[in-house]
């Protein structure tokens, strides 16, 4: 898009089920209420630093928020994915 490699919501999906695969391995998960904020866009001269962050909640659950910063060191983190 606009020469720009966007990363797919299923690949944002991924992402949190693979954080909390790592988190607590063996058990199954579902995602609810996810929310895609922002594509997770690059291009061939810039990199992106993508952290998937997992909070615990009541009930066993986790809230899970995926973002990402440019690797050029601007602070600036953009949520993408949430559930």
């Amino acid at each position: 898009v606009l020469d720009r490699a966007v990363y797919p919501a299923a690949g944002l999906a991924a992402l949190i089920l693979d954080a909390l695969a790592a988190r607590h391995p063996g058990l199954e998960y579902e995602i609810r209420d996810l929310q895609i904020l922002a594509p997770l866009a690059c291009t061939a001269d810039a990199r992106r630093v993508v952290q998937t962050v997992l909070v615990p909640e009541p009930e066993g659950r986790w809230r899970v928020v995926v973002a990402s910063a440019d690797a050029a060191g601007a602070p600036a983190w953009e949520r993408h994915a949430s559930a």
